[in-house]
């Protein structure tokens, strides 16, 4: 959405180049790359970042072999899918490990790895966006956006932050498809850190359930849980909060670039939240 990519060789060594307005997002790649990659979670090496031109940003780093998860949906099917859920999730319980107990803010960091709101549920019901300043009522005035669906939702969000743990952790934001990268037996690159945050960790399988049209990545979460004998409090509440978060803010991503048909994907999917469950139907009334 915000990059471009491109893979190139040089002295017989593999490379991508990325082209963003954002340089912030490069720079937390750089910063998730020496936290990360120590304790065994294989983020690409970033080689240079620098100026393009006069507006676009530039970062190199080291090729990741393999396919997406999406690619790999598609090359081999939901089976071959699913079988890498659990490498997934224990990934995710590395990342889980890393201590940020004391770094500063909860929510989307800087480049420095600090929060900028002063509470976990602050973030969330903010609906803050670094790459747009919007306001939504005037999106359901000038969009398609649907004022009543969606102040039911915030107002279904708002309620559920009460069950939001104190506990920090880090969180990669956008984790999952396009930014995990798998051979077919493990997972050999997680890309893009630009919606690192500080928050709950099930935030990230929420994302991944959200998603997901044919796995059930929090249902699985969940055996692998219980397998490992995790007590998980409110388990359901916070995927619920975190995954109507998730489409409230696509809703707004998709109002903003005009995008009907993507809005109205994300609406149904997020209206599925709203009821008990996570992948329930609900009846609406307009």
């Amino acid at each position: 959405m915000f990059s471009s990519a491109y893979w190139f060789r040089a002295s017989d060594r593999s490379y991508v180049i990325r082209l963003n307005d954002h340089r912030e997002d490069f720079e937390k790649d750089a910063l998730a790359f020496t936290t990360l990659q120590p304790i065994g979670v294989p983020i690409p090496k970033i080689i240079k970042i620098g100026r393009f031109d006069h507006k676009t940003n530039f970062c190199i780093s080291e090729y990741c072999e393999g396919m997406t998860l999406t690619q790999l949906n598609i090359k081999k099917g939901v089976s071959a899918e699913r079988s890498m859920a659990f490498e997934i999730f224990r990934l995710l319980e590395q990342i889980k490990k890393i201590d940020v107990s004391h770094a500063k803010g909860w929510g989307l960091t800087n480049k420095m790895g600090q929060g900028n709101f002063s509470s976990w549920p602050d973030y969330l019901l903010s609906l803050y966006n670094q790459k747009f300043d919007y306001d939504w009522h005037t999106l359901s005035q000038t969009t398609f956006l649907d004022a009543k669906v969606f102040a039911a939702c915030l107002g279904e969000l708002r309620r559920l932050t009460r069950y939001c743990p104190t506990q920090k952790w880090l969180v990669h934001g956008d984790f999952g498809f396009e930014n995990v990268i798998t051979d077919g037996n493990r997972i050999t690159g997680v890309l893009d850190w630009a919606e690192m945050r500080l928050g709950d960790f099930l935030y990230d399988i929420a994302n991944l359930d959200f998603w997901s049209k044919d796995v059930p990545y929090g249902d699985l979460w969940l055996e692998y849980a219980r397998k490992q004998r995790w007590e998980v409090r409110y388990f359901d509440e916070r995927m619920r909060c975190y995954m109507l978060y998730i489409g409230l803010s696509g809703m707004v991503i998709a109002a903003v670039q005009n995008d009907e048909r993507t809005y109205r994907r994300v609406r149904e999917r997020t209206r599925s939240v709203f009821g008990p469950g996570r992948r329930s139907s609900t009846d609406w009334t307009h």
